[in-house]
C-alpha cells in the first residue's frame, strides 16, 4: 500500500501513513501504491522550483502516475498511483503558526497529497471547495477514530 523512505531523519511511525491511505482510498474507492517520501526544507524547496516553478519551500508535493487524459498507464493491479514529498520541518513550523500539533499538520497535508493523486485539485474555487470538504471530512474521521 505504502513505500515509505525517510531522509528527513525525524522519527515517524509508517503505519499512521498506510492508515491514512486506507482510509482515503477506501472511502474513494480506488487502489494502489503509494510511495512517500520525508524530505528536509532544503530538498522539498529545490523540487518545488524544478518542478513547480516556485522557489520556495512547502510541506507537500505530489506527483501523479496519471497520464493527461486521467488513465494510469499501469495495469489496476500493479497501480502505483504516485509520489508524495512531505517536509517535516514545515509541517511543524505550520503546526506552530496555526496553533495545533505536528502530527494534526501531517494527517492534513498527506490526505492533501492523496487527493491530488486522485485527481482532485484547487485550480478554481468549485474544485477547490470539492477538494477541501473531502480532506475536512476524512481528517475529521481519522481523529475521531484516534481520541
Amino acid at each position: 500500500m505504502a513505500d515509505f523512505l525517510n531522509l528527513a531523519k525525524i522519527k515517524i511511525k509508517k503505519n499512521l501513513f498506510e492508515k491514512i491511505i486506507k482510509l482515503v482510498l477506501g472511502a474513494e474507492k480506488k487502489q494502489g501504491q503509494i510511495s512517500v517520501v520525508l524530505v528536509d526544507s532544503q530538498e522539498i524547496k529545490k523540487i518545488n522550483k524544478k518542478y513547480r516553478g516556485k522557489n520556495e519551500i512547502t510541506d507537500v508535493i505530489s506527483f501523479s502516475n496519471k497520464d493527461v487524459k486521467n488513465k494510469f498507464f499501469l495495469p489496476e493491479k500493479e497501480k502505483e498511483l504516485g509520489e508524495i514529498f512531505l517536509c517535516p520541518k514545515e509541517l511543524k513550523k505550520i503546526a506552530r503558526e496555526a496553533g495545533t500539533d505536528f502530527n494534526s499538520e501531517l494527517i492534513k497535508s498527506f490526505i492533501h497529497g492523496i487527493l491530488h493523486l486522485l485527481g482532485y485539485g484547487h485550480k478554481n474555487k468549485k474544485e477547490s471547495l470539492k477538494m477541501e470538504r473531502k480532506e475536512k471530512k476524512y481528517f475529521q474521521t481519522l481523529t475521531d477514530k484516534r481520541n
